[in-house]
């Protein structure tokens, strides 16, 4: 398993996880869904499972499932600051384009 996290995306959630009580993980993942067949998960409140792969960010820890990960090789996790929104993107090299909604794609 190899996903990268961009410089924006370590900063970002350095700064969210430092604001906030508890462990210092983020869940990264993808589930069934949406249109186009996979949603991003992205969440802060995440439990280390025994099964997970862990990628260790020196302030932080990135948890991934089994199932996620196989799916995920490649993959970038990014910070998306616009005018109208700012939020975490999973991309991929060999992704297919996004439903027009922008919350579900294709691998």
């Amino acid at each position: 398993m190899q996903i990268t996290i961009s410089e924006s995306a370590k900063s970002k959630l350095d700064e969210l996880l430092t604001a906030r009580a508890g462990p210092r993980t983020v869940r990264v993942g993808l589930r069934s869904g949406g249109c186009k067949g996979f949603e991003q998960l992205i969440e802060l409140a995440a439990t280390e499972m025994p099964e997970d792969d862990v990628i260790d960010c020196n302030s932080f820890s990135v948890l991934i499932d089994k199932k996620s990960a196989v799916l995920l090789t490649g993959a970038m996790l990014e910070w998306k600051k616009s005018l109208t929104e700012s939020k975490f993107v999973l991309t991929f090299p060999e992704s297919k384009p996004t439903c027009s909604c922008g919350k579900s794609f294709a691998i």
